[in-house]
């Protein structure tokens, strides 16, 4: 069904017409928390900015039955320009989204750094990159985080700060700030046999049955960590700018196999790093846990505002919060998460 946002976005449509006109367009399907999204992208600069992070989300089904339609394009490689949103009276900008007061609920964006655009109908999207190419290394590792969370949103989900990992029995959300030891951890659960959901950003549905999806296949690690995982090594892309940023994979190149697209989460996990030998857990509280959520989802994420509160907070309180006590041998890791994953299961 056409709805007035999606008639009142022409101009967006032109502006991808002309931007695909060179011919460069891919096309794909990727399953998108669970709902098939058909893309389009236009130009090699926009393609090698996105595809990577999101290819483990490659999906076979026909675009025409997918449930939203999101065209992509570079402004500099296809000299196309976004058109710029004719704001009426009701709308606001909030943390570079701009709301519509208009009941067909229409939402655009606006990031000047690093240099992008989007605007989301109720079944179709449209974003642009000013200069893909310019695009610093953690956004192309989580590439159009605004624009997915928004479509999150509509659902009752939220993008949140966090790795997961998952066994058989479910999936452990790793909730901490940076440095807190999220992407170590998981990441020996990984190559210790366990599924890879995400090292630094998730979708999450919470709710009676909490749900965690994946939204990129991308790893980082900081420089010092990089040895320890020698497997790790030969996937890495930027090599040769480790002076200036984390060690990148994205890990469909790896063990695509091991890449887990949903799973029901059983316990959220607080990680730190001890200066003891063994890895241990310990309960947390809810509390304990909205406060390590809440601030670098919401300082991370443009355009989250009063309506992302309340899906935190229900993410936070969505599984029992445990604090992860990592310790010096790490080969003891994995074991603890999946004990943790196991025992907090509904009997």
């Amino acid at each position: 069904m056409t709805t007035e946002s999606d008639r009142q976005a022409p101009d967006c449509g032109a502006a991808f017409d002309a931007a695909a006109t060179g011919g460069d367009v891919l096309r794909l399907t990727i399953d998108f928390a669970g709902q098939a999204l058909a893309m389009r992208i236009a130009g090699r600069s926009a393609q090698q900015a996105i595809v990577p992070a999101l290819e483990h989300l490659r999906t076979e089904t026909d675009s025409a039955r997918a449930g939203l339609a999101i065209d992509v394009w570079d402004e500099r490689e296809t000299g196309v320009r976004f058109p710029a949103p004719a704001l009426g009276g009701g709308d606001a900008l909030r943390n570079g989204r701009i709301e519509s007061g208009d009941r067909d609920d229409a939402l655009l964006g606006y990031r000047e750094h690093p240099g992008t655009a989007f605007r989301l109908a109720s079944r179709h999207g449209w974003f642009a990159f000013f200069d893909a190419d310019a695009i610093p290394w953690y956004e192309r590792a989580a590439p159009m985080r605004d624009l997915l969370n928004a479509i999150l949103m509509r659902r009752g989900a939220h993008i949140a700060h966090t790795a997961a990992v998952a066994t058989d029995g479910g999936a452990a959300l790793l909730v901490g700030e940076g440095g807190a030891g999220k992407s170590t951890t998981a990441l020996e659960c990984l190559r210790a046999g366990m599924d890879y959901l995400g090292d630094d950003w998730c979708g999450v549905e919470s709710g009676a049955q909490p749900v965690v999806y994946s939204l990129f296949n991308s790893a980082k690690l900081r420089p010092d960590a990089v040895e320890h995982f020698r497997e790790f090594q030969p996937v890495i892309h930027n090599r040769d700018r480790l002076e200036e940023e984390k060690a990148t994979a994205y890990l469909h190149r790896w063990l695509p196999d091991r890449l887990r697209r949903s799973a029901p989460v059983r316990c959220i996990l607080l990680p730190r790093v001890t200066q003891a030998a063994d890895t241990t857990v310990e309960p947390a509280t809810a509390r304990e846990c909205r406060d390590a959520l809440l601030p670098v989802t919401l300082r991370s994420t443009p355009g989250c505002g009063a309506a992302s509160i309340p899906l935190l907070v229900g993410i936070a309180h969505c599984a029992p919060v445990l604090r992860l006590n990592l310790g010096s041998d790490r080969s003891s890791i994995p074991g603890v998460v999946a004990r943790a994953i196991r025992e907090s299961q509904a009997p």
